[in-house]
C-alpha cells in the first residue's frame, strides 16, 4: 500500500477525489497508482498541488450546483403563457455551462497528471496509445 506524502500538501481523500473528478475508477490499484503520482507530482512541482486541490475544489463546487439545478429547478424558469402566469424550466443553457465546467476540470487534471500511467490507460481521454517497449 502506497502512502500519501501530507508533507507535501496533500490531504487524506485527496487521491479519491483525484480519481472521481478524472472521471476514473476508485479500486485499490487505481488509488495506489495516483498516490504515486501525486507524491511525484509534489516533489517535482510543489506549487501544482494547491493547483490540483483548487481544481478539486471547482469540481466539487460544479457538482454541487449541477445537482442542485437538476432537482429543484431554480434559477432556469422563465415565463411561459403570460395571461396566468404559467412559469416552465428552461433546460438548455445552464447545464450545458456546468458540463462544460466539469470537462475543463477533468481536461487540466489531465494536463497535471500526463506523466502517470493510470491516464494513459483510460479511454476518457482520446484513446491514448501506449508504447510497447520491445
Amino acid at each position: 500500500m502506497v502512502i500519501l506524502d501530507t508533507g507535501l500538501g496533500w490531504i487524506a481523500g485527496d487521491p479519491e477525489r483525484v480519481l472521481i473528478a478524472s472521471g476514473l475508477g476508485v479500486s485499490e490499484y487505481n488509488i495506489n497508482q495516483v498516490i504515486t503520482c501525486m507524491n511525484q507530482l509534489g516533489t517535482f512541482s510543489p506549487s501544482s498541488v494547491s493547483g490540483v486541490r483548487g481544481l478539486l475544489d471547482e469540481y466539487d463546487t460544479a457538482e454541487t450546483e449541477f445537482i442542485t439545478l437538476n432537482t429543484d429547478g431554480s434559477g432556469r424558469r422563465f415565463l411561459k403563457v403570460a395571461d396566468v402566469l404559467e412559469w416552465d424550466i428552461d433546460q438548455t443553457g445552464v447545464n450545458y455551462s456546468i458540463t462544460t465546467e466539469l470537462q475543463r476540470i477533468r481536461g487540466k487534471l489531465m494536463q497535471y497528471f500526463s506523466f502517470c500511467p493510470i491516464y494513459g490507460d483510460s479511454v476518457i481521454y482520446g484513446g491514448t496509445t501506449q508504447l510497447i517497449r520491445s
